[in-house]
């Protein structure tokens, strides 16, 4: 087996700061790739993982700034004001539902509560034949559920992971005859602190920051922070690369222009 080595503190990643400092890219520039992968939360993450594995060149554009897990402070507030889409301010039309999402390198993995829970064949196999999207068969689509799983350390809760107060819902749920289960989370050796939606600074929590995005710059991918994608190109009725905007995450200010010539463009 190959083996690839990779950085041990943090994700090799171009910011605004970085695009502003470098005089040869200037205030417009071009750059050419196989792969341009927009978003590097759980799907765009994995792609970019793939390709690069594959052989590909692979660019990855995220709109969010890079907040790599040493700065994180385990005080909520903090995060949210640096690393939640719109400072957790997204709401429905009607105003009564939020909308959390994270808007930095690694998504809403960063900033999620780790429960993963899959969808059940018959979910699966409701897909294929509702939508005609045969591919997502249980039969087809388990095995790389099964595989994500494998590389993002899922398991179900043991019961030194079930704290206090969901041992009171559990008793509640069997006083009332209601069915429960332990949830399944994306965590190596958690250290049990409940912060999880303040980011994990001990880097257990396997969210892409700390997995398929550092696998994909392994293999060799490029990562840019604080670029947004805002025009797809096409060509011969095709996505053929995308326009973006690099912007600084502290002053907003316009650093530059950003063109994209690619084979594939992944949204």
């Amino acid at each position: 087996m190959a083996f690839v080595r990779v950085a041990r503190d943090g994700v090799p990643v171009t910011e605004a700061k970085d695009v502003a400092l470098d005089a040869n890219l200037g205030k417009r520039f071009t750059l050419k790739t196989d792969v341009v992968v927009v978003g590097s939360g759980a799907a765009g993450s994995i792609v970019a993982y793939e390709m690069a594995k594959a052989g590909r060149d692979v660019l990855v554009l995220e709109s969010g700034r890079y907040y790599p897990s040493s700065r994180f402070t385990e005080h909520l507030g903090d995060t949210m004001t640096q690393i939640y889409q719109d400072q957790v301010g997204q709401v429905n039309t009607t105003a009564d539902i939020i909308f959390v999402q994270g808007a930095c390198v690694g998504g809403s993995t960063v900033i999620g509560a780790c429960v993963m829970e899959e969808p059940g064949d018959a979910v699966l196999d409701g897909w294929a034949s509702r939508y005609g999207l045969e591919n997502l068969s249980a039969e087809k689509f388990r095995p790389y559920l099964d595989g994500v799983a494998d590389q993002l350390q899922i398991h179900i809760n043991e019961a030194h992971e079930i704290n206090a107060c969901a041992h009171k819902v559990i008793q509640g749920c069997e006083k009332m005859q209601f069915s429960w289960k332990p949830a399944q989370r994306n965590v190596k050796q958690c250290a049990l602190t409940g912060h999880c939606l303040a980011g994990c600074p001990s880097d257990r929590k396997m969210s892409s920051l700390v997995t398929h995005l550092p696998w994909a710059a392994a293999y060799g991918a490029r990562i840019f922070s604080d670029t947004e994608v805002v025009r797809v190109l096409t060509r011969d009725g095709r996505a053929r690369g995308v326009e973006a905007r690099i912007t600084d995450p502290d002053s907003g200010a316009h650093v530059a222009d950003m063109q994209v010539d690619a084979d594939m463009v992944v949204l």
